[in-house]
């Protein structure tokens, strides 16, 4: 019988494969919304996918002055915090700095995926998951280890993964690796996926088009309106708590959680009310987390912030189980230092 097991992803483990972390992804929109326009109207600088996107959701002239002014703002303000979705969550309220804000994500996450080192792995010719030194691979080959292709949807069942970034980096790696590693078509790698609990608490810029027919492909490069109508599924932290099925969901997850697994996950205290279980957990899982950055006071605050999720009166504060890495391990590392206890 499998561990239910439950994973928590957050920006630092898309860093391996050359993705942003939550600050590099801040400069890149601020770069992207620094617009200056010439004396005829026309941009000099800014990102120009994203300007024809506004110009063709505006209404008229006043409200395409009201979405740049908006971009301007966010361009001076975001720096000033932690994470685009912070940034949008405290201007909740302001439609135009949503926009702005799911615009400037979605074609900076596309245009990052299509720079990753995963990106170059699936299409290359012929196409081979050539990514070391990241932790997709451990992941997989523990995934994997003693399964058949029969036995593995059974062992996908048994896991949940939280994602709490925009890009499909993992989704991308799983279709492509179970695929490969098991020899099979596209239609069997996409019903081989279906059995995983996948939750992005915050939206992506489109469904892959591996799982559906008319989805995005990874790192596409979109037209400004398709732009616009993928930007509608990135959600703000208020958008995201009020889907009572996808948060309830996550929080029941969290509730049955034998093994709870944090890779390159930040801790934000938003982040944090998300993953609060509900029911309340009978039980504490065994808890790992890839602390990469954070210095030994920071891990005894995180350990108290993990616990207080799963506090009630039946269990107490009783002592749980912690690994964690140390402050120069990456994510790959981390898979290597604990790859008895993350097997399954």
């Amino acid at each position: 019988m499998e561990f239910n097991t439950v994973y928590v992803i957050g920006a630092g483990a898309s860093k391996e494969l050359n993705l942003p972390t939550g600050e590099e992804l801040i400069k890149n929109i601020a770069d992207r919304l620094d617009y200056e326009f010439d004396a005829f109207g026309y941009p000099e600088s800014g990102d120009d996918d994203i300007y024809q996107a506004i110009r063709i959701h505006a209404s008229d002239t006043a409200e395409l002055d009201k979405y740049f002014i908006a971009a301007k703002t966010i361009k001076k303000g975001i720096i000033l915090t932690k994470s685009i979705d912070t940034y949008i969550h405290n201007h909740r309220g302001d439609s135009y700095i949503a926009k702005c804000g799911k615009l400037a994500i979605t074609r900076a996450i596309l245009d990052e995926e299509r720079n990753s080192t995963l990106y170059n792995a699936i299409n290359s010719r012929p196409s081979h998951l050539n990514i070391p030194n990241t932790w997709l691979i451990p992941f997989h080959k523990n995934l994997t280890e003693g399964c058949d292709i029969k036995e593995i949807e059974e062992r996908l069942k048994s896991i949940t993964l939280i994602i709490l970034n925009y890009d499909r980096c993992v989704e991308q790696f799983l279709y492509n690796a179970l695929k490969q590693h098991y020899n099979t078509n596209d239609s069997k790698a996409s019903q081989l996926m279906s059995n995983l609990n996948i939750y992005h608490p915050y939206g992506t810029v489109g469904k892959l088009k591996t799982s559906i027919i008319n989805g995005v492909k990874f790192g596409a490069k979109l037209s400004p309106e398709k732009l616009l109508d993928i930007s509608n599924e990135i959600k703000t932290f208020t958008e995201g708590i009020t889907e009572k099925t996808n948060i309830s969901e996550i929080k029941k997850h969290m509730s049955n959680a034998e093994k709870l697994i944090f890779i390159g996950f930040a801790f934000h205290k938003m982040n944090m009310e998300i993953l609060k279980p509900n029911p309340p957990a009978s039980s504490y899982p065994i808890f790992y987390a890839s602390t990469y950055g954070f210095s030994d006071f920071d891990k005894k605050e995180i350990k108290k912030e993990i616990k207080k999720l799963y506090y009630n009166r039946d269990i107490g504060f009783v002592e749980a189980q912690f690994f964690m890495s140390n402050k120069d391990q990456t994510c790959f590392d981390f898979f290597n230092e604990f790859q008895k206890g993350l097997s399954f």
